[in-house]
């Protein structure tokens, strides 16, 4: 079964593949350089973030903790997960590399903010 998940599907003709392929591009190209970059480190981070190689955002955690229940309980971890999956899970979107596995990761990672965040916000 993972090896059927894991497995890349390919169009008849090429043209069909780069129709697939460009939203993920450009979904995985804003999400890893505007959303992913301002809360952990990566070499084009903003500048102003101070933000160390593979560094996550110091007010991040707190933001999450703020969630409540388990979140509060381990607020860096989940903080650290949500900012790997935006920050590298681009990247991997972009390369077409274990697609699937990061779309999980952002997924529950959108779902979380989503629900937690923008929801209390309205629409």
């Amino acid at each position: 079964m993972i090896k059927r998940i894991l497995k890349p599907i390919q169009m008849p003709f090429w043209w069909q593949d780069l129709l697939f392929a460009a939203p993920r591009i450009v979904c995985g190209y804003l999400l890893t350089s505007d959303f992913g970059a301002a809360k952990f480190g990566l070499p084009w981070s903003p500048e102003d973030t101070n933000l160390k190689f593979f560094e996550v955002a110091y007010w991040f955690p707190n933001d999450i903790a703020e969630y409540g229940g388990i979140f509060a309980l381990f607020p860096a971890f989940f903080a650290w997960m949500g900012a790997f999956s935006e920050g590298v899970g681009g990247i991997f979107w972009i390369l077409g590399l274990f697609t699937r596995p990061f779309a999980f990761l952002i997924f529950v990672t959108m779902l979380v903010a989503v629900f937690f965040q923008q929801l209390n916000q309205g629409m």
